[in-house]
């Protein structure tokens, strides 16, 4: 009797006391935090909720400005992982669109020691697309 009366309270004390997570929406890329950046046109612009992506800079119409450099360590097998991860980021800028940048090996450019040969350097400029007359630094 005791341990059944001992088992009701328990039950009513923590049931008032519980708590929940909010379930991951998944709107932050998992790979989101660990995107470097590096900013080079400062100005405040909305986050956007599109993105346009161009395999090079040749197939984007019109003048634009580079507005950030991004880039994130991933598995080669994580690519949509990682581009997800920097649309996001590029997303936060404001950018229209970003240009998406080959791959490097970091083991073969830069640390020929390092001990994961998959790891990949993903990288992309973050970019807004100009209207009418060049602007200074647009291409």
């Amino acid at each position: 009797m005791r341990f059944g009366a001992g088992l009701i309270l328990f039950t009513i004390l923590t049931a008032g006391c519980s708590t929940s997570v909010a379930p991951d929406t998944g709107d932050v890329p998992r790979l989101a935090y660990k995107v470097t950046v590096a900013v080079f046109d400062a100005t405040k612009r909305p986050a956007s909720t599109s993105l346009m992506t161009f395999k090079n800079e040749a197939a984007v119409p019109g003048p634009y400005r580079t507005v950030a450099r991004l880039n994130v360590f991933a598995k080669g097998q994580e690519e949509a992982v990682a581009l997800n991860a920097i649309a996001y980021r590029a997303r936060q800028l404001g950018a229209m669109g970003i240009i998406i940048l080959p791959q490097e090996a970091p083991y073969t450019t830069w640390n020929a020691s390092a001990t994961d040969k998959n790891l990949r350097n993903f990288r992309a400029e973050a970019i807004v697309i100009e209207s009418g007359r060049a602007a200074p630094g647009a291409k």
